[in-house]
């Protein structure tokens, strides 16, 4: 994955292969579904959305994959609803857990009424959009009720990230001559990012970074073929010395934000 560095707008631009609904349906084909939904553990889910909304409301994840966190989300007493474009994915969870309710669309026009959603989640999607995410926001405001919550998490600009660009450690961007047809993702900038929610019709509830070891190891990359093994490594007792890297790691090298917002009345 090529990384450049777009100084109009304060964000990284990935270049390898295009996020499409092809190239997601081959990527999850190779998992193991059932595994990968029923082992899903994630204290932040859980927590965030216990925190803001009470058992039993609607919510929707948009673009929720293999519906791992649909699941979890129901099993915490949330009436939950996943759409995602990845239509051989969608049809296989279909199959294979019935009960959930997970459905084939498009986040950027769906087919819920107006208000229908106290809670919306949204894990790593608005950044695979290069044409940018209004047209999300925009139907984010629309399904949420009034005062309903927005979870959200983004690749951002980490100090660190900030730090290299300003450096000169990435090739700059030119969008008039690099390889479009194979974005992936951006690193997007925080601080634009809560502006334009606030200009759609959200306020900011919190804003915390993640992903410590992750992003400090894909930036500093004379480190990664040390710490990549400890970031694959499921041994418990290693666990715990990422959860320790993360923590140290957070404020400088997030490699992710979480965002919550409030739709205003």
């Amino acid at each position: 994955m090529l990384r450049f560095y777009d100084p109009k707008k304060n964000r990284l631009v990935y270049i390898g292969e295009a996020a499409s609904s092809e190239f997601w349906d081959e990527q999850w084909s190779s998992l193991h579904v059932t595994k990968r939904i029923e082992s899903t553990r994630n204290p932040i889910i859980t927590g965030k959305t216990n925190k803001y909304l009470p058992k039993g409301s609607r919510v929707l994840e948009g673009g929720c994959g293999q519906g791992q966190y649909v699941y979890l989300l129901e099993k915490s007493g949330f009436l939950t609803i996943g759409v995602d474009f990845a239509k051989k994915t969608v049809k296989k969870i279909n199959k294979l857990y019935p009960s959930l309710d997970i459905r084939f669309g498009d986040i950027r026009n769906m087919d819920f009424d107006n208000g229908f959603f106290d809670g919306y989640w949204s894990f790593g999607v608005i950044e695979h959009f290069y044409d940018g995410y209004d047209d999300i926001v925009i139907e984010m405001c629309r399904v949420l009720r009034p005062q309903g919550y927005l979870f959200m998490t983004v690749p951002t600009m980490s100090p660190l990230r900030k730090y290299l660009s300003q450096k000169g450690k990435y090739p700059l961007w030119d969008d008039e001559n690099q390889d479009i047809d194979k974005f992936y993702q951006f690193a997007l900038d925080a601080n634009k990012i809560v502006i334009n929610f606030e200009n759609a019709g959200f306020k900011l509830c919190e804003m915390r970074p993640y992903g410590g070891l992750k992003g400090f190891k894909d930036e500093v990359t004379f480190l990664k073929p040390l710490l990549q093994p400890i970031f694959d490594n499921q041994n418990i007792f290693v666990k715990a010395i990422k959860i320790f890297l993360d923590f140290v790691l957070q404020p400088i090298a997030a490699h992710t934000t979480l965002f919550v917002f409030q739709k205003n009345e």
